[in-house]
């Protein structure tokens, strides 16, 4: 059995010098089928499962998820790996040894859902610390990539084409259908014009380009990504709350959601990655004022309402 998840990563931090800054409050596990029995003896209790998975109550009141490993999965090429190739440190966990997953491989078990929404705030704390110690090397590549298309798999991920033009792009159900799009843009913009407009491939598709990304400062490169979450924050939280008697939103919740979801399942490729790997620059240089703007710019008629 191999011990994975934050108190794996607590221990290879401090055998480093360095702390999670956080108390882990359950237990992860990947375990072979065969593994189950000694499981039985360790006082857990059974709470549900799946084929995959089984969730437990340990006497302390954590909880205890052991992942089983199958044949030719990413599970039991991790498990290979620790039994036949490393020695690895061992520690016990309600009175049954187990080692304990490197931080290399705790580096690609992060990064093979890095663009998953789930417990995302965590992971992307996790899988940028790491990234920075392993200055971005994956020294398991390929099963990181197998475990990436499980987790695509799994979660059912997917993100919108970009191959369309700005119209047929925001044709959406979750775009907001009271203000005009563009607009919120330009009020969200940072200078003069919105930011999108110096990287944009062709001016009527949504599709940007890398190499006009790359030629902006840093400062312009965070506040590309600001102007699209501040517009998301707006269009699917905001807006709605105010406009079309949706949900309760809370400004900084919904930048931070939408900034999450820019880094997850609403955009693909480097902006992405950028986005991702730059996430607690981007929350720093949040902007408490946008909801204002927003406001103050639909009382002034720079924004107009679509009308119906």
């Amino acid at each position: 059995m191999l011990v994975i998840g934050s108190n794996a990563l607590q221990f290879g931090l401090w055998e480093i010098g360095k702390t999670l800054g956080r108390v882990p409050t359950d237990l992860d596990i990947l375990a072979r089928r065969h593994e189950l029995v000694e499981i039985n003896f360790m006082g857990l209790e059974y709470v549900k499962g799946t084929y995959e998975k089984r969730l437990y109550k340990g006497p302390d009141g954590r909880m205890v998820e052991v992942e089983l490993a199958d044949p030719g999965s990413s599970a039991e090429l991790y498990l290979d790996y620790a039994e036949k190739i490393a020695a690895l440190p061992q520690i016990y966990f309600y009175g049954l040894r187990m080692e304990v997953t490197p931080l290399a491989m705790l580096y690609s078990l992060k990064k093979s859902h890095r663009h998953s929404p789930r417990m995302f705030e965590k992971h992307v704390h996790d899988y940028n610390g790491l990234r920075k110690i392993f200055d971005g090397k994956d020294a398991f590549e390929k099963i990181t990539k197998l475990r990436y298309k499980e987790t695509v798999e799994r979660e059912k991920l997917k993100t919108p084409s970009l191959n369309k033009s700005t119209k047929d792009f925001f044709d959406d159900k979750v775009s907001n259908r009271t203000f005009i799009h563009d607009q919120i843009h330009e009020v969200m913009a940072h200078q003069d014009r919105p930011m999108f407009e110096k990287i944009k491939i062709d001016p009527d598709k949504v599709a940007c380009s890398q190499e006009k990304f790359e030629a902006l400062d840093y400062g312009e490169q965070i506040q590309c990504v600001q102007e699209e979450a501040y517009v998301i924050a707006l269009e699917r939280a905001i807006i709605p709350m105010l406009f079309e008697g949706e949900k309760l939103a809370v400004p900084f919740e919904a930048y931070k959601w939408a900034v999450m979801r820019i880094c997850t399942t609403l955009c693909s490729g480097w902006f992405r990655e950028f986005a991702l790997e730059n996430y607690a620059d981007i929350l720093y240089a949040y902007d408490e004022n946008y909801v204002d703007k927003f406001l103050n710019a639909v009382d002034d008629g720079r924004i107009k309402r679509i009308l119906k």
